[in-house]
């Protein structure tokens, strides 16, 4: 008998990694003498529908505690047989499970089965993860030649998948969300976490460089508006507070990963957008950009990483980098505000975008779950 086990963001959370765990537990097909478990990161033991055993590795940040790692090999070690750990996470965020690992193989049979996006260049330090896992799984070829570096096992590429049943086209009165618009406002709009690497400064830079060519742009920034950045503050600052809007009423959850906009509620907010925009420094893959083709909604996004492999020039708006960053011991592209902004209004004013839109939503809805799991059903065999 093989006990698998998936650790990753609990199923219930909003996170990417809870969206890629709750759409492989609820399709993959396990082997018919086998059980599987959840150890689920920020689930809050609050009862949720899903078919198999669920455990808290703890909220927050608290699953990196030296309590609940422990807890983590205690749970391993009751289990009987071989295990086959299934990891959906980033490599550098699973250093402090090494220890578990390397003591459960002492005793046991224990396979890692890894599916790590890349959102920038890997460095030694994650190769200590890496070097642990026997099948590591890439979203994207870029992701694949960063993880090779570190493991001389083959790298298998499967994509992330789409919930095409929620995410798609909607004829909506935008001022039931957005009674601040007029007819000719033009809505962009950024989804992504207030965080570093996702850059929502630069969007909130953009808008400033926008409002020089004309009124009518508006920014609204669907994230929690005080986690990392202080972007009502930085929007005060630039002067741009009349154009901006805020999501504050989604975000005082005190979990993170939990947000208080339901699924069905986020593709209205993609479906009243005129521009989907990303000044992230760096993506594994780019999910909501992906939502927003499904619902065949332009986007814009910068030129790097995921998003130069999946995106072409006919299917969205790609926007220059012009500068690097440094943080988390990493070096990254910066998206060259000025130039985007002209990029942005440019296309509004030749009517490209919509065409553009039209493409990328062909790409979106190549990426099926229902298929993709099919290539995990093979790999969790293997």
């Amino acid at each position: 008998m093989n006990n698998y086990v998936f650790l990753c963001d609990s199923p219930e959370l909003d996170s990417g990694f809870a969206n890629v765990g709750r759409n492989l537990l609820s399709r993959l097909q396990i082997p018919e003498d086998s059980k599987l478990y959840v150890w689920g990161l920020g689930h809050d033991n609050i009862p949720i529908d899903i078919k198999y055993p669920i455990y808290s590795a703890g909220i927050n940040s608290s699953w990196r505690n030296e309590h609940n790692i422990n807890r983590f090999y205690e749970f391993l070690n009751r289990l009987e047989d071989e295990i086959t750990l299934i990891v959906v996470h980033d490599a550098f965020r699973l250093l402090d499970f090494c220890p578990v690992i390397d003591k459960i193989r002492l005793d046991k049979k224990l396979r890692i089965i890894a599916y790590i996006p890349v959102d920038s260049y890997l460095t030694l330090e994650d190769e200590p993860f890496i070097s642990r896992v026997d099948i590591p799984v890439a979203y994207t070829e870029f992701g694949k030649k960063e993880i090779q570096k570190y493991t001389p096992k083959e790298v298998l590429v499967v994509p992330h998948g789409l919930e095409h049943e929620t995410y798609k086209p909607l004829s909506l009165n935008r001022q039931k969300l957005f009674p601040q618009l007029t007819s000719s406002s033009k809505l962009i709009v950024n989804i992504n976490s207030n965080t570093q690497r996702k850059s929502p400064e630069k969007s909130i830079e953009i808008l400033k460089n926008l409002l020089e060519f004309e009124n009518d742009y508006f920014l609204y920034m669907h994230m929690n508006p005080y986690k990392e950045i202080d972007i009502k503050k930085l929007a005060l600052d630039l002067g741009v507070e009349k154009n901006m809007i805020f999501a504050d009423p989604f975000f005082q959850d005190t979990v993170i990963g939990k947000t208080l906009c339901s699924k069905e509620l986020l593709c209205e907010i993609y479906n009243n957008a005129d521009l989907i925009l990303s000044t992230s420094v760096g993506e594994g893959w780019g999910l909501t950009s992906f939502e927003a083709a499904a619902c065949k909604i332009p986007i814009a996004v910068p030129y790097h990483t995921s998003y130069k492999e999946l995106f072409t020039n006919d299917s969205c708006l790609f926007l220059p980098t012009n500068n690097t960053t440094f943080f988390m011991k990493k070096v990254w592209p910066v998206v060259d505000v000025k130039t985007s902004a002209f990029l942005i209004h440019n296309s509004f004013k030749q009517n490209k975008l919509k065409e553009k839109a039209e493409k990328a939503k062909i790409i979106a809805d190549s990426y099926c779950w229902d298929k993709i799991v099919l290539e995990w059903n093979r790999i969790i065999r293997m």
